[in-house]
């Protein structure tokens, strides 16, 4: 049995036990965004929302996203991404006071919000434009 095995039949029963979740399989490698693409077509929700395997989904970190997206369908939203170190393995926190940004290469990176866009928030989850 190689690596990995345990994404063949085994994961496919243990996503059968969750219910409300589909296993959606390409036929042969297609890359990161082909993949997304195929679970985009194939999703049933009203939401579609992506995580990375570098992506440690907090506590109460849905609600404002999907608040976004209530207010305006046409809404594309980025949570501030916390992190788990690669050397030491230990969670570390972003600051709500960074935004992640894109240029027109489509290059993320992130920085942080001026001060007048802090003495706007009223909260740390409130959006930054």
């Amino acid at each position: 049995m190689g690596f990995t095995a345990y994404l063949g039949n085994q994961l496919k029963d243990y996503v059968q036990k969750l219910q409300k979740i589909n296993l959606v399989r390409t036929k042969e490698r297609v890359g990161l965004i082909r993949a997304r693409v195929v679970g985009a077509n194939n999703a049933k929700g009203e939401v579609v929302i992506f995580l990375d395997a570098h992506c440690e989904a907090n506590k109460g970190w849905l609600p404002p996203l999907v608040e976004r997206i209530a207010l305006d369908h046409r809404t594309a939203v980025c949570p501030t991404i916390d992190f788990i170190d690669h050397n030491t393995f230990q969670y570390k926190p972003m600051d709500p006071y960074i935004r992640g940004t894109f240029n027109w290469r489509f290059d993320y990176k992130e920085r942080s919000i001026t001060s007048e866009q802090r003495q706007r928030r009223k909260d740390p989850t409130e959006e930054v434009k």
